[in-house]
């Protein structure tokens, strides 16, 4: 589970990519009652009482569903935003007041949670009325023109990190995931363009890159593994980065554990210093890929990122 509180606040939004008409909100409710008539094995009839009861409940009048893009982290029912922005033009933005109610994954699964690394419909409440940029998405189909929503606390942070230069130059460089176009110099000026010494320069900026890692293939490419190892040397050794500080990556990869993950951990902490299950997962996730030639045996009996 990835809890709110263990990302950075620049990297807490989330993001609404289409609204749903009624007909097709109805054509999803009845997807989720003919799985849930053939009560799943690994549903308790208690549970799927439950869930029949919420997606068969009227909406309030206030509620709307909307999908939403792969989901930042575990979000529960109550949880309140109260600003709407435009994800490649923080500066249009707009206060609402936003509440998450459910949400509905894959069709099938009803929970007052959003959950972590999906796409999903997300039932909002617009108690003061539904926002006006919310008019500029597209009606069930997935929209390029991406909105999102924040707390008003996080929203100076999320600004900087989606308009800052390194911002503009991390997207260059991962404009194909799978296969980054970089150069050290290049990643001198991203690093360059922000604020704090060398380690607060990589802590802002690998929540950003882990979210882009995470849309590729899980498999973990040459250009990859080296364009990671190039980033992290950025604050390695004088700056060492303490396990507490990457809690929210930890997270992310208790979640979902990707190659990816495994070698930005890896290259960070010395694997010796992690629980042993832990270490094991990572290890045995960068066994025959580019990253295992970052991870050998230490001659102290651990291991350490090379």
């Amino acid at each position: 589970m990835l809890e709110i509180k263990d990302l950075p606040a620049g990297a807490r939004y989330l993001v609404i990519t289409a609204r749903r008409s009624d007909i097709c909100w109805e054509q999803e409710c009845a997807a989720v009652r003919n799985w849930l008539a053939t009560r799943p094995a690994a549903l308790s009839q208690d549970k799927v009482d439950v869930m029949l009861r919420t997606i068969n409940s009227t909406l309030p009048s206030d509620a709307h569903p909307v999908s939403v893009g792969h989901c930042y982290a575990d979000v529960p029912a109550g949880t309140q935003y109260d600003v709407v922005f435009d994800h490649s033009d923080p500066d249009t933005n707009e206060a609402t007041s936003a509440e998450v109610l459910f949400g509905v994954a894959f069709d099938q699964y009803v929970d007052t949670t959003l959950s972590h690394g999906h796409h999903q419909t997300a039932v909002l409440r617009f108690p003061n009325g539904v926002p006006s940029l919310l008019g500029r998405l597209a009606w069930d189909a997935i929209s390029s023109d991406y909105l999102c929503l924040c707390a008003a606390t996080d929203f100076a942070d999320i600004r900087r990190s989606l308009t800052g230069t390194y911002n503009q130059r991390l997207n260059s460089f991962l404009a194909d995931p799978a296969d980054p176009r970089w150069s050290s110099d290049a990643l001198d000026r991203m690093f360059a363009d922000i604020d704090g010494d060398p380690k607060q320069q990589l802590l802002t900026i690998l929540p950003m890159i882990d979210e882009r890692l995470v849309t590729c293939s899980r498999k973990l490419a040459e250009a990859q593994a080296h364009f990671l190892r190039a980033v992290t040397l950025h604050a390695y050794p004088a700056n060492m980065v303490a396990t507490d500080e990457i809690s929210w990556l930890f997270a992310r990869f208790r979640t979902e554990p990707t190659p990816q993950r495994a070698l930005m951990i890896a290259l960070l902490i010395p694997l010796d210093e992690l629980p042993r299950d832990f270490r094991s997962k990572i290890l045995l996730l960068l066994q025959g890929t580019p990253g295992n030639r970052y991870v050998t045996p230490d001659r102290a009996g651990g291991f350490r990122a090379t």
